[in-house]
């Protein structure tokens, strides 16, 4: 989490930035929130792991993700989004923590007063695991760039999807249907209720009114 913070708020700058995202260990169900594992928490078998050390949280994922879109490192932003999906799809839900090996539901190991390492429970439907996988749409598929000023796109679209779709999104004043065409990190044309715009425009918060906007995006 604070490696994606430190490239989401600017504090890195863009040399560091690119070390965190080369060199950051990830896991095959996604970003730990802290590796390596503890010793105290490990098993033979190398299955186990603290409940905050090793451990896959979707809270994290999604900042993760975040970040790897803002540089558009469409791999290691497909690699969170993939991962964090099929898993809502498998459970039919956004659980809080996950096994970071086989991805799992799975709480990890934490110590308990009186009765030392024991396992803790992952709890299901959690919110803000939830909305990890929006800010991945969001602000990283869909690329929203959200200012005082209005909203800029820049869509990081992985191998694997071609076509999006956002229907009747809310955002302030602002109403939106949304549809992205292509794969990639360069967008080449924006289009705005039939009006062709320069890809890197705004879209002002005061051009909405009473309207709702139709933005097409096709990548290059």
């Amino acid at each position: 989490m604070g490696h994606a913070y430190a490239i989401l708020l600017g504090i890195a700058d863009d040399a560091r930035a690119q070390l965190v995202l080369q060199r950051q260990y990830v896991a095959p169900a996604g970003v730990p929130c802290l590796w390596p594992n503890l010793e105290r928490y490990e098993s033979p078998d190398g299955m186990s792991f603290g409940r905050h050390a090793g451990t896959v949280w979707p809270q994290i994922q999604g900042m993760w993700a975040h970040a790897a879109a803002k540089y558009r490192k469409g791999g290691i932003f497909g690699h969170e989004l993939f991962q964090l999906a099929q898993h809502a799809v498998r459970d039919n839900q956004f659980a809080e923590v996950y096994h970071p090996t086989n991805g799992a539901i799975y709480g990890g190991l934490q110590e308990r007063a009186g009765k030392g390492i024991v396992p803790w429970a992952s709890k299901p439907r959690q919110t803000w695991a939830a909305s990890a996988y929006l800010r991945m749409i969001l602000f990283g598929l869909v690329g929203m760039q959200v200012s005082r000023d209005g909203i800029r796109f820049e869509p990081c679209i992985p191998e694997g999807i071609s076509q999006i779709d956002v229907v009747d999104l809310h955002l302030r004043n602002a109403r939106m249907d949304l549809a992205i065409k292509g794969k990639g990190v360069r967008l080449r044309t924006l289009t705005v209720s039939g009006v062709q715009l320069p890809p890197e425009s705004v879209i002002p918060w005061d051009s909405w009114g009473q309207r709702k906007l139709n933005v097409v995006m096709e990548m290059q």
